[in-house]
């Protein structure tokens, strides 16, 4: 008989069982409670808000929940740890829909024993209570509450946060570490960029026509705006570029153009342009 896998000591999630994922599946499976006990978290938000695929999923499970299991507890024999039912974020997003949910209770039962109070006041809460039950004001309502909800939620979030608008620097490439961290492979920042300018496209133009690669060169050519290309800088690269091609017209015409912009460039000073 095999013997189980040793756990690591150090996880803090202990294994699963069939037994517990089965009891969890009969008698709140429609919610789907052992759908989360798997840390499925998003099967279970839809188990959740279709009552269980409208039980189709339910009867699938009956058959799956054991492979489940044993997934479950073969990523913790590995030494991983499995995915954790919610991250901070969709914690913090239930934490407020629970709280949308809890406050608007609030409001209908405290409408609701105000029915109750005597006189003037109590028939005032009566006579708002039977307005909120009407389906067509009562749908107007639900909208306007939640409307505003999210209205003040946003004004909140953006004051707390700054401005949506944000500029991701990432860390990519061969030398990158693969054991390096998820959050320390990027940055945010608020404020746009400095402009760079020409000097990194320049750069890799001058790298091309060294290399002898006069494709990449005229690839790179073409991707710098059309303001730019009659740059000095420019041009110089471009008169090289064609004369490596032996287009010495195009080289000649080129360079009277660089020395009507830039009479003093080191080009101008010569008779012809050298390859």
């Amino acid at each position: 008989m095999a013997s189980a896998p040793i756990l690591p000591q150090t996880q803090s999630v202990t294994p699963r069982r069939i037994l517990v994922a089965y009891l969890l599946w009969f008698f709140l499976g429609i919610f789907g409670a052992h759908r989360f006990y798997l840390r499925h978290t998003r099967w279970g938000v839809v188990y959740l808000l279709t009552l269980g695929l409208a039980g189709i999923g339910l009867l699938s499970d009956l058959f799956r929940i054991p492979s489940h299991v044993r997934s479950f507890n073969r990523t913790l024999a590995q030494g991983r740890t499995p995915t954790p039912l919610f991250t901070p974020e969709q914690g913090k997003a239930l934490l407020i829909g629970f709280g949308m949910i809890l406050v608007a209770a609030c409001l209908i039962a405290l409408i609701w024993m105000g029915t109750y109070l005597p006189g003037f006041l109590g028939e005032a809460f009566s006579v708002f209570a039977g307005m909120m039950w009407t389906p067509i004001v009562l749908d107007i309502t639900i909208f306007l509450f939640g409307f505003i909800l999210i209205l003040w939620l946003n004004i909140f979030i953006r004051a707390r946060d700054g401005d949506e608008f944000v500029y991701l620097e990432q860390v990519d490439g061969p030398d990158v570490p693969d054991d390096l961290p998820a959050k320390a492979r990027s940055a945010v920042f608020k404020d746009p960029p400095e402009p760079q300018g020409l000097e990194p496209s320049l750069a890799a133009i001058e790298g091309a026509l060294q290399l002898d690669d006069s494709a990449a060169a005229i690839d790179l050519l073409l991707e710098l705006p059309p303001d730019q290309v009659n740059e000095p800088e420019v041009l110089a690269l471009r008169i090289r570029l064609s004369l490596k091609q032996d287009h010495h017209e195009k080289a000649a015409e080129l360079l009277a153009s660089l020395c009507l912009k830039s009479p003093q460039h080191p080009l101008c000073s010569k008779e012809a342009p050298e390859s």
